[in-house]
């Protein structure tokens, strides 16, 4: 992971083949994006992986 100022993250999730870009500009929590990677889009992924892995083994 990398941050810079003000919400700007690089995310490189490798077990996932993911990379996750956030540009922004919060001032208040920018922390809010980490969550958000966390709650949704790394979630998502992992059942879309779940769902795959199912599929192949019918």
């Amino acid at each position: 992971m990398a941050s810079g100022y003000e919400g700007q993250y690089i995310i490189v999730a490798p077990d996932y083949q993911l990379v996750t870009v956030f540009t922004s500009c919060i001032k208040d929590d920018a922390a809010r994006l980490l969550i958000y990677f966390k709650d949704y889009l790394l979630t998502y992924v992992v059942n879309q992986q779940i769902m795959k892995l199912k599929s192949e083994k019918c």
